[in-house]
């Protein structure tokens, strides 16, 4: 987890800190390497995230991956739930685009005309870019950290977005840009969850029991209270 932005507080921790440093710094060397983990600047705690995948996404991201022998990249339809805390990933589509086994690109025109073909709905709920790295590490390239620097450059203060990178052994890369919340949330701060395959008979069933009672054995206490109707009879009256 860390700062999209160093604010400024941010940066009198970053300045004080510096300042420790080079109090105590000897050397003989004409360069001075100083570097710190942005995690450590951050202002708040920041609850962590949950990324719920449905079915329909899910199926639909790993049958991608699995069949495609190329690099292949989609979009996902996300809505955020903030009560919850959960990014629910409805749906992925996949946009035009040229592959070869290790790179994707697109056209900036056929993207556009791509963009301006779908209804404002499915517009407004892409917040999230994926793509696989077949029999690759799931882990971005630098090519896929400049792709994601030069997008994030379009969105608001108040917006959100999703990068992630998948592999034919399904491993899988995330992370989410929340510049509300100014904080990077990367794979390991992320809570994955993944809707549960339905099963079509299970009201059924459920129903049907009810109709159905359970056979147990008679306690000890039931035995001895229990009155033969039909001995009785035979004993009083000789037949049933």
């Amino acid at each position: 987890m860390k700062p999209i932005k160093i604010s400024d507080a941010q940066k009198t921790l970053l300045l004080n800190d510096f300042k420790k440093f080079l109090d105590k710094l000897r050397s003989n060397e004409d360069k001075i390497k100083y570097d710190i983990k942005i995690d450590n600047i951050l202002e708040q705690q920041i609850e962590k995230p949950t990324v719920f995948f449905t079915k329909l996404a899910k199926d639909k991201m790993v049958y991608l991956v699995d069949k495609c022998d190329k690099e292949v990249a989609w979009h996902g339809l996300v809505t955020y739930d903030k009560a919850e805390n959960t990014y629910v990933i409805e749906d992925i589509i996949v946009y035009p685009q040229t592959a070869t086994a290790t790179t994707v690109t697109t056209d900036d025109a056929e993207i556009a005309n791509w963009f301006n073909s779908l209804n404002d709905d499915t517009f407004f709920k892409i917040r999230l870019q994926g793509h696989s790295h077949v029999n690759m590490s799931s882990s971005p390239s630098s090519t896929d950290t400049t792709y994601y620097n030069d997008l994030l450059q379009n969105l608001g203060d108040d917006d959100y977005y999703i990068f992630m990178i998948l592999n034919k052994k399904n491993s899988l890369f995330i992370n989410i840009y929340d510049y509300a919340q100014n904080v990077i949330f990367e794979t390991k701060d992320i809570t994955i969850q993944y809707e549960e395959k339905l099963d079509p008979y299970k009201e059924w069933y459920e129903q049907s029991m009810t109709m159905v009672k359970e056979v147990r054995p008679k306690s000890k206490k039931e035995e001895e209270n229990y009155f033969d109707y039909t001995s009785w009879w035979r004993e009083r009256y000789g037949h049933f």
